[in-house]
């Protein structure tokens, strides 16, 4: 790698003090009646379906702070609906001939333009009538199940690759996920795309029927329920990660799964008729209503529809709203706030932007005051050596790495301060080792910072966000991040 300095300068933001809680109170960003929702993704930005005229369901999209509205459907087709979202945009679902999306259906994904979404029919392996696309990563893989009769008797694990569906061998037909490591996610399957090998992750100790996955982590994490063969509390919530192995995050119920998880490891359960609830790791297991602050008014969150949690901890679900008692989706977003100050002064190494620690928000962390900083190595032109971004100070496991074109004012989440804004694309989620993490790290051969910027340069602005070392040292802020950097690339 070139010894060359890149041309970086600090973000400077400054925001207000204000306090802490001891759990993260959530407003409530109704979607619309009648709407329901499936996927969240680092943005905000919350995808599902949506009632048009004449009880039509139609795919829908909702930008942060708006309600959902309709995606295009392609010319024949009479619904849709959307099941996963992309980082920058790309959307996944089902488009149908009938009235109601899941019969008939083909798997379908909406692309985004400069001023809207254009929908493409994705087909299905020869053989097969119909398909389902479930998932999609910011590489732009999209995964799904496809068969002869619709939904409940998929028979093949499919990929859908840019030159036609492409059925995945030895994987089970019940395709969740896939994530940015080109891991597909099938019961308790991982099946790598790169290497086209399988990995299957034995269940716990216990007599079991099987495992159902539901959703999986940027490090192959992943959640969903665990079957036995009791009459009256059968299954199990659970949750993998590859670090502890196997957590039991609910209690047993007749009907019960964990629905969805972030790269810090929480995730949403449910209880069939009961509750929704989520589990933030290193804080606790809550009702979601319980989180909803009570100057929201009486939010009924719904038992169903616990759909995604991101890892802003910005959470999909079900409501009831207070004032007309529609039952729709909504997006609940944490009100938390903490004291923060984050500067520059015009060093290679960027002055904290983060606080873990820092005097006057109660955190007694001694290791690291300032927070996480980050700094580039290497040299940022498009047409040489691709520069690498570190992040150092660092506490807990996960380090997640942003770039934007734009340079916002700064946002509180948590325990740390937002800079970046524009065209927002999540690079990358590592883990920490040492305190450090480095993006792209050894062996990511195929992935680079310089392959988000395009041929032409340009400035872009960088910044990364990690969990801290809650609650040992800084209850209840889980999540903290790094200065921001700008980076000037030439071509």
């Amino acid at each position: 790698m070139s010894s060359k300095v890149i041309a970086l300068v600090a973000i400077s933001c400054i925001v207000r003090s204000t306090a802490v809680a001891q759990v993260a109170s959530y407003r409530v960003e109704f979607l619309g009646s009648g709407t329901t929702a499936s996927a969240l993704n680092e943005l905000g930005v919350a995808v599902g379906s949506m009632k048009l005229a004449g009880d039509v369901t139609s795919a829908a999209i909702a930008y942060p702070d708006q309600p959902f509205v309709p995606l295009p459907l392609p010319a024949g087709y009479l619904s849709s609906t959307a099941y996963d979202i992309n980082d920058s945009g790309l959307i996944v679902g089902v488009v149908s001939t009938s009235t109601v999306p899941n019969m008939s259906a083909h798997a379908a994904a909406w692309r985004p333009t400069q001023s809207s979404y254009v929908v493409d029919v994705l087909g299905e392996p020869v053989g097969d009538l119909h398909s389902y696309a479930t998932g999609v990563n910011n590489l732009g893989d999209i995964v799904g199940s496809s068969g002869i009769v619709p939904w409940a008797y998929v028979v093949h694990a499919v990929h859908f690759a840019s030159n036609g569906p492409v059925i995945l061998p030895g994987l089970s037909s019940e395709v969740a996920d896939v994530n940015d490591n080109r891991k597909v996610l099938a019961r308790n399957e991982l099946f790598d795309l790169t290497t086209g090998q399988m990995q299957i992750i034995g269940l716990p100790p216990g007599n079991w029927q099987g495992f159902g996955g539901a959703a999986l982590n940027e490090l192959d994490g992943f959640c969903g329920y665990i079957q036995g063969y009791s009459s009256t509390c059968p299954s199990f919530p659970m949750r993998y990660l590859p670090s502890s192995g196997w957590l039991t995050v609910g209690g047993c119920a007749q009907t019960t799964s964990a629905t969805a998880i972030n790269d810090f490891g929480d995730v949403l359960t449910y209880v069939y008729f009961s509750a929704a609830r989520v589990r933030l790791e290193g804080i606790g297991d809550f009702p979601i209503g319980q989180l909803i602050d009570p100057a929201q008014g009486n939010w009924l969150v719904q038992w169903y529809g616990a759909s995604d949690i991101n890892n802003a901890r910005q959470i999909l679900c079900s409501v009831q709203d207070p004032t007309s008692t529609e039952i729709g989706a909504a997006r609940l977003t944490s009100e938390s706030a903490v004291t923060g100050f984050c500067f520059g002064d015009g060093s290679l190494v960027a002055c904290p932007c983060g606080n873990n620690g820092a005097a006057g928000n109660g955190c007694a962390n001694s290791f690291f005051p300032g927070g996480g900083r980050l700094r580039g190595l290497g040299v940022p032109s498009v047409g040489a050596d691709s520069m690498v971004l570190e992040a150092q100070d660092l506490s807990g496991n996960v380090c997640v790495f942003f770039q934007g074109d734009g340079q916002s004012a700064p946002s509180v989440i948590d325990d740390g301060l937002g800079c970046v804004a524009g065209a927002l694309i999540r690079l990358g989620t590592k883990s920490v080792g040492g305190a450090t993490a480095v993006y792209p790290g050894l062996g990511d051969l195929s992935v680079s910072v310089k392959g988000a910027i395009g041929p032409l340069g340009g400035t872009r602005y960088y910044q990364a966000y990690y969990r801290n070392a809650a609650p040992a040292f800084c209850p209840p802020a889980t999540t903290n991040r790094t200065n921001g950097l700008i980076v000037v690339w030439s071509p």
